[in-house]
């Protein structure tokens, strides 16, 4: 019997688990695909999503950081650039894996 079932261990499933099976609950992480699984999409996560996840992102799985972004659409461009880190690239193969990793710890 479990406390808690979470389904998907994306970024969001592997940090819920993560934190309830921090606070004591007993908790299951269900995932359809074997980790790590490839993901096309979403390798980027804002300085403020790391600041809240509440574990350090290994350098290693870090692949790019990004001070700035540009926006197209159509024949418009809006760029803006910063001092500071907005967001760390990363490979959803590898960040996925290493959250579930640390949920299962």
């Amino acid at each position: 019997m479990y406390d808690v079932i979470v389904v998907g261990a994306g970024p969001a499933g592997a940090t819920a688990a993560r934190k309830t099976a921090k606070a004591g609950l007993k908790t299951l992480l269900l995932e359809k695909s074997r980790l790590p699984r490839v993901k096309v999409c979403g390798g980027g996560v804002s300085m403020q999503t790391v600041s809240n996840l509440g574990i350090c992102i290994p350098e290693s799985l870090i692949e790019r950081k990004c001070f700035g972004a540009r926006v197209r659409y159509k024949n418009m461009c809006l760029e803006s650039e910063a001092n500071e880190c907005l967001a760390l690239m990363v490979s959803r193969e590898k960040f996925d894996s290493y959250l579930t990793m640390c949920a299962v710890e």
